[in-house]
């Protein structure tokens, strides 16, 4: 009976053993697939490059790491790298060996962001009212501006386009500007901005929380020229579609106002 039974206990501690040895090898896959998806792809430089340069393959390599060794924290992790940068614009200068992150990156040619030679940046205020057609608006699109006025009758002793400029005609809408180039995208307006408008009157104050600034690209006759309008006014942008917008450099804008 003694031999029975340590037979008996003898297969019960093999089918344990083997048992064991099928669970531990199982467990294994599943445990490399968790340290793979823990796996992070990060890019780094192959030269040093300047801000504003475009991406392409032989500025960068692709790698994947743990994110300690990538230096990834698990917060940092949260801002999504593309699938792959090529073709984004660096918004940093980078030295060769360098990774990559989000915030350095972006698919908006800075250029489009800069004034010209001799351009001037002009913070365009936009009431709400008139924000329909600027949401998309995006650096480098152009735009007709055009003035808007309280319609008044003009006065005798004055010519047309004086009056219009003076805001004295019938007609409350005047084109200022063709087709100038926008350099940001329209964004909520700043409590500065708001103030600094003087020369625009508004009677009801809740009108400025859902207006948005612009920055345009203006020269220095522009700025003269809207200086020179003395009554209040409204500012009102009209995108200019593709098809229409001039194919001129900023320097051949300079100076010339439409």
């Amino acid at each position: 009976m003694n031999q029975r039974l340590l037979v008996i206990i003898a297969v019960l501690l093999l089918v344990v053993g083997v048992s064991g040895l099928l669970m531990s090898g199982d467990s294994s896959p599943s445990a490399d697939t968790e340290e793979t998806q823990k796996q992070v792809t990060y890019f780094v430089t192959t030269r040093a490059l300047s801000a504003g340069s475009r991406l392409t393959d032989d500025d960068i390599t692709r790698h994947k790491s743990p994110p300690a060794e990538a230096g990834i924290t698990a917060e940092a992790g949260q801002t999504e790298m593309p699938d792959s940068p090529v073709g984004y614009f660096l918004q940093v200068d980078k030295a060769a060996g360098e990774r990559l992150s989000a915030g350095e990156i972006t698919l908006i040619d800075p250029i489009n962001q800069q004034p010209g030679k001799h351009m001037i940046r002009y913070s365009a205020l936009i009431y709400e009212r008139y924000t329909g057609a600027i949401q998309h608006l995006r650096p480098g699109d152009r735009v007709d501006v055009y003035l808007r006025f309280d319609a008044q009758r003009p006065g005798s002793q004055r010519t047309h386009r004086q009056s219009l400029l003076n805001g004295e005609s019938g007609l409350n809408m005047f084109r200022i500007f063709k087709a100038r180039r926008v350099i940001s995208r329209p964004e909520k307006a700043s409590a500065s901005l708001l103030a600094r408008q003087s020369l625009i009157e508004v009677d009801d104050k809740s009108t400025g929380k859902g207006s948005l600034s612009v920055d345009l690209e203006l020269s220095q006759a522009d700025l003269k020229r809207l200086f020179l309008v003395t009554n209040n006014y409204e500012l009102v942008l009209f995108p200019v579609v593709k098809e229409e917008q001039p194919k001129v450099t900023p320097g051949k804008m300079q100076g010339k106002a439409q």
